[in-house]
């Protein structure tokens, strides 16, 4: 792979597992130098301690739950030198009704989903637009954006905020050499699936069969970051489903929406 990002240094939430530890990876081996973000400080650790000798950058640890306040604000304090990339991958659901969810989860989703994403993004446009440099934000969000989606309600929505505030950002970044692109992922073989209380088993086959790699996934991701598009959805039976839904009446893709997640079945509310 090429070392075009040599020298870069890259910021990524939600690294200790699945798309962002994949992220911060083909950012290493890239050649950017990398600031990796989430709660488990000992797999950040042994993820740094790989990529400092696998691909010969630095890379430093933050371990810091985003849901707590003022979490970004200790983020952009703790990093060691002006970052040139953010990623925005830190991200959790639940899936159950909302009536059955506590006040704290929701608002901890919020918190990681929405305000840590907002404050981090805001550090890094007003950074960059100061020292007159340009640089690139990736922002995480779902095809869970482009529908409403029954039992998974509140994170849903936090993802439609991610593609439009994540769009919107990027046109008004037009001629600062700054850019904000949008990924949103389908269904993805990470530890997200099962800490959300998704059952599986009772997801239709045509569901699971959608299912991509974190690897793939992350790759996809960072290609139109470096080209800076605004907007992509990995692989295309997602692309399909995202941008088919504004063809169809609501009240079929939210129904489909509730089956493709399982329905009823499932009633946990684990976040990660």
């Amino acid at each position: 792979m090429s070392r075009r990002l040599e020298g870069k240094h890259a910021l990524i939430t939600g690294a200790s597992s699945g798309i962002g530890k994949c992220i911060a990876s083909q950012l290493a081996e890239m050649g950017a130098n990398v600031t990796v973000v989430a709660r488990r400080k000992d797999r950040l650790e042994k993820l740094a301690d790989e990529l400092k000798s696998k691909h010969q950058v630095a890379a430093s640890v933050v371990a810091q739950d985003l849901a707590e306040d003022d979490a970004a604000q200790k983020i952009w304090d703790r990093c060691q030198s002006p970052l040139d990339i953010v990623v925005n991958n830190a991200g959790f659901g639940t899936l159950s009704p909302f009536s059955s969810q506590s006040e704290d989860g929701i608002a901890a989703l919020i918190a990681v989903n929405i305000s840590a994403l907002t404050e981090l993004s805001h550090h890094f446009v007003t950074e960059r637009i100061r020292r007159g440099e340009g640089g690139y934000l990736l922002q995480v969000a779902s095809i869970a954006a482009f529908q409403s989606n029954p039992y998974f309600a509140v994170y849903g929505a936090a993802k439609a905020y991610v593609c439009r505030f994540s769009e919107a950002l990027d046109f008004e970044l037009k001629g600062t050499d700054i850019s904000s692109t949008c990924l949103c992922p389908g269904a993805t073989r990470t530890e997200f699936v099962e800490h959300a209380g998704v059952d599986v088993s009772a997801v239709p086959a045509i569901g699971r069969a959608t299912f991509m790699s974190a690897e793939k996934t992350a790759a996809i991701g960072i290609k139109a970051m470096l080209k800076r598009k605004r907007l992509v959805v990995a692989g295309a039976p997602n692309k399909f489903a995202a941008f088919g839904n504004r063809f169809v009446p609501s009240t079929i893709t939210t129904a489909l929406a509730s089956k493709m997640m399982g329905g009823r079945k499932n009633n946990s509310s684990k976040p990660i």
